[in-house]
């Protein structure tokens, strides 16, 4: 039976989705207990991939051309989908430090080509239906992949867990070679332009108020998040005693908190600004992190978490629609790339943050002077909301 592309796309994205949340949850976890790394290297190790992925996010955004997106993306899938089985043959943390750097060219490469190729499957009316496919079985995947990790880990240790996860999505290597090598040719003269202006456009898309708002407010959530990734997951393993299982089922309520909120989405972008979405997120994500940090509960600890989910809902589709609605068209590869660099420059800086001050001070006072960065930019935004409306308008 021939998959369609934009079949073919929506399988992919669903199992990269999958793929990464089966780590995420345990990666800390596995690090700390089975390759005895400290609480310092804990932090280095989440924020590796990242560190990689940020230096490379936007060069290879930029000079990457339609001639070779076919094997850029099955090269970034082979690395998503085999990164967990070597995680878990490492035997050393330096290993796995330089796996995580590896890995972090996949994460710059794998989802801004899957997010253009679905886009070129069809220019027409199908368009916005199969990019709204895409999204949805992306999210469904972020759920999967959790409930998955807690699954196994429970019965097999998290090393299976990683063996797994590679087991369960190289298929997607073969999915992704079936697309048509001519799927992109649409772009490449787009794409060559644009590499040949970076230079010359780089400073005025930054500094326009649809992008830098978006900027803003990506790094201010994704620092606190980054910090909660390394360090969540084993403060509760640690400190309520839970099982390696248990601890990676916090995961589970935060993705199915972030699908819900995409489900009412539209909804709340009737009733507020997208720089009011944003502020709200990041206060939200804030006081999270507070509660998380002064819980002496553990179910109140996983609800702190779980209701982070609902920041992750808003700001990803926040930042498209404020380049969509205010950035124009042939600005906006750049503007959605500098995005998801400011993605990883929080989410590096956020572990590097508790690699420093969590073997000092501990894992919850981290947490709770992280909250300061989401509140106080909650505040700033909302101050230069009025530059977006103009340029909106």
């Amino acid at each position: 039976m021939k998959l369609s592309p934009a079949t073919i796309l929506s399988v992919s994205a669903f199992l990269v989705s999958a793929s990464v949340y089966m780590v995420n949850p345990i990666i800390a976890i596995y690090a700390k207990q089975h390759l005895g790394a400290s609480l310092s290297e804990v932090g280095i190790v989440v924020s590796t991939a990242f560190v990689s992925s940020f230096i490379l996010k936007i060069p290879l955004g930029v000079f990457l051309t339609g001639r070779n997106l076919y094997k850029s993306t099955v090269i970034s899938v082979s690395i998503m989908t085999t990164m967990p089985a070597a995680y878990a043959l490492s035997t050393n943390i330096q290993t796995i430090l330089a796996l995580r750097v590896i890995h972090g060219v996949g994460i710059a490469l794998v989802w801004s080509l899957l997010w253009t190729e679905i886009s070129l499957v069809d220019t027409g009316d199908k368009m916005t239906s199969y990019v709204a496919r895409f999204a949805l079985v992306s999210s469904v995947g972020m759920v999967a992949g959790p409930i998955i990790s807690t699954v196994v880990t429970g019965f097999l240790g998290p090393r299976a867990t990683l063996l797994v996860d590679t087991a369960i999505t190289a298929p997607t290597i073969l999915l992704v070679a079936m697309l048509p090598r001519n799927l992109a040719k649409t772009v490449r003269e787009e794409v060559a332009v644009n590499a040949n202006q970076f230079l010359k456009s780089f400073s005025g898309v930054l500094s326009h108020p649809g992008v830098y708002l978006p900027v803003w407010g990506t790094v201010s959530y994704s620092f606190v998040y980054g910090l909660a990734l390394a360090y969540a997951p084993l403060h509760v393993y640690q400190r309520f005693a839970l099982s390696e299982s248990e601890a990676a089922s916090l995961f589970i309520g935060f993705t199915a908190l972030t699908v819900g909120t995409r489900v009412i989405l539209n909804k709340m972008m009737a009733r507020l600004s997208l720089p009011s979405i944003v502020s709200v997120g990041l206060v939200n994500v804030g006081f999270m992190m507070i509660l998380m940090a002064i819980s002496e509960n553990v179910w109140l600890f996983a609800l702190g978490f779980a209701l982070m989910g609902f920041t992750q809902g808003l700001v990803p589709p926040a930042n498209a629609l404020f380049v969509a609605r205010s950035v124009d068209a042939p600005k906006r590869v750049l503007a959605n790339n500098l995005i998801q660099a400011a993605w990883d420059l929080g989410i590096l800086s956020g572990p590097l943050f508790g690699s420093i001050l969590v073997p000092q001070l501990g894992i919850p006072l981290a947490m709770a002077l992280s909250a300061a960065v989401p509140l106080v930019n909650s505040v700033s935004i909302r101050t230069a909301s009025k530059r977006f409306k103009d340029a909106e308008a």
